[in-house]
C-alpha cells in the first residue's frame, strides 16, 4: 500500500544521511509485501492513478532483485486446495466465460453463508470472558457498514454499556468571520475515516482498535486490537491482544483528533478516545491480520483491486470463512442461478 514517493523519499533521505551517492546511501533495502492485495489509497483516483503511484512504477524499483514465497504460513495443514484458490482469486483467474467477461468470481457452496452472519462468527451472545472472539471478525466495505455491524454486535456482549461523547470543534484561519460559525450538531453528526464517533458506545469485555500511534515501544500503534478491561470516565483500561506486546495493560486517555485528509472545507477536531470497536472492520483495515473465524459482508460490490483476494486470505481455515453476499452485490447467471457470483477486481497490470 506504500505509494512510490515514500520509497523514493526514504531513498533521498538515506543518501543525505550517509553522504554517499550510490542508491539508498549504499544499504541493502528488503521490500516485502503481496501485490495481489489493495494498492495505495488516491482520494477520487482512478485505475491510472493508482496504478501509476504503486512502487512498481518508481524509478527505483529496476534496482532490486524479485524473490518469491511459495508456503502460505497463515493457514493451518491440510489447506493445500484453499491455498491454491485463494491465490487463483488475487490472480484474477476465471474459470467460466460468465466469470471472465464479467469480472466476477464464483463463491464456493461451502463458503456461503447461510444468512445470519453475526450469529455464524460470533454466536447468540458473547460472554466477557470468552477469549475465542478476540480471533473472530466480520469484514465489510465501507466505514458505515462497519459502524452499524459493531453497534448490532456490541448488544450481544453481556454487561452494561457505557456511552462517551466527543467534545467536537472546528478551527477557522479567521475566528471574526461570522459566517464560518458550524452547529455543534452538524459536526456531531460527522464521522470521518480514522476518527471515533461522537458517540462511542463501549462494554467491559469489548474488542476495539486503536485509530493513532500513541506509544509505538508500547505496543500501541494504528490498528492495535485491544480488550477493554475497565471503563473510567477520563481514562479506558484495556489490555493487548495483538502484536509484539499482547497481554500488557495499558491506559487510553482522551486526545484531540482531525481527519488525515481534507475532507471537509474546515478543520474539525474531535476530543474523544482514539478507539472504535473492532468485531468488525473494513477489508483495507484488515491487512496484515490473522484471524480464526472470519466473516465477510458484501452490502454493495467491491470496488478496490484486491479487496475479495485480502478479505478470504485473513482466515487460517477455509471452513472458518463465511461470505455473506446481499442483492446488490451479486451476480445472476441465468444458465446457473443457483450460483453465487460477486465482483472481483485485480489489476493485472500490477501484477
Amino acid at each position: 500500500m506504500a505509494p512510490k514517493f515514500a520509497l523514493q523519499a526514504m531513498e533521498t533521505m538515506l543518501r543525505d544521511i550517509t553522504q554517499c551517492n550510490k542508491p539508498f546511501g549504499g544499504k541493502v533495502i528488503l521490500l516485502s509485501g503481496d501485490f495481489r492485495q489493495t494498492l495505495p489509497i488516491i482520494s477520487h483516483g482512478s485505475r491510472t492513478h493508482i496504478v501509476e503511484v504503486c512502487v512498481k512504477n518508481s524509478r527505483l524499483w529496476d534496482l532490486f532483485e524479485t524473490r518469491s514465497l511459495h508456503v502460505n504460513v497463515r493457514l493451518d495443514n491440510n489447506q493445500e486446495e484453499f491455498s491454491n484458490w485463494l491465490l487463483n482469486v488475487g490472480d484474477g483467474k476465471t474459470h467460466s466465460m460468465f466469470e471472465k467477461e464479467n469480472g466476477v468470481l464464483e463463491i464456493p457452496q461451502d463458503l456461503i453463508s447461510g444468512g445470519n452472519l453475526i450469529y455464524e462468527i460470533y454466536g447468540l451472545s458473547i460472554n466477557q470472558n470468552d477469549v475465542s472472539v478476540y480471533s473472530s471478525c466480520i469484514l465489510s466495505l465501507t466505514n458505515s457498514e462497519v459502524l452499524d455491524l459493531n453497534e448490532r454486535i456490541l448488544l450481544k456482549l453481556e454487561g452494561q454499556e457505557v456511552v462517551y461523547y466527543s467534545v467536537d470543534s472546528h478551527v477557522d484561519d479567521d475566528p471574526k468571520d461570522v459566517n464560518n460559525i458550524i452547529p455543534i450538531e452538524f459536526l456531531n453528526s460527522l464521522t470521518p475515516d480514522g476518527l471515533p464517533p461522537h458517540k462511542l458506545s463501549l462494554k467491559v469485555g469489548c474488542i476495539i482498535m486503536l485509530l493513532r500511534n500513541m506509544n509505538l515501544v508500547q505496543g500501541l500503534c494504528n490498528g492495535t486490537r485491544l480488550v477493554v478491561k475497565s471503563l473510567l470516565r477520563n481514562v479506558i483500561s484495556a489490555e493487548i491482544i495483538s502484536g509484539k506486546s499482547k497481554g500488557e495493560i495499558v491506559f487510553i486517555p482522551r486526545i484531540d483528533l482531525s481527519p488525515s485528509q481534507d475532507t471537509y472545507p474546515f478543520k474539525m477536531v474531535r476530543r474523544q478516545f482514539p478507539v472504535r470497536l473492532a468485531y468488525a472492520m473494513t477489508i483495507n483495515k484488515s491487512q496484515r491480520q490473522s484471524f480464526d473465524r472470519v466473516g465477510i459482508y458484501l452490502p454493495i460490490s467491491t470496488f478496490g483491486h484486491g479487496q475479495i483476494y485480502v478479505g478470504c486470505s485473513r482466515v487460517k481455515s477455509k471452513e472458518h470463512l463465511k461470505i455473506h453476499a446481499i442483492d446488490s452485490a451479486i451476480y445472476k447467471n441465468i444458465e446457473f442461478p443457483e450460483k453465487l457470483y460477486v465482483k472481483n477486481i485485480v489489476y493485472h497490470e500490477i501484477l
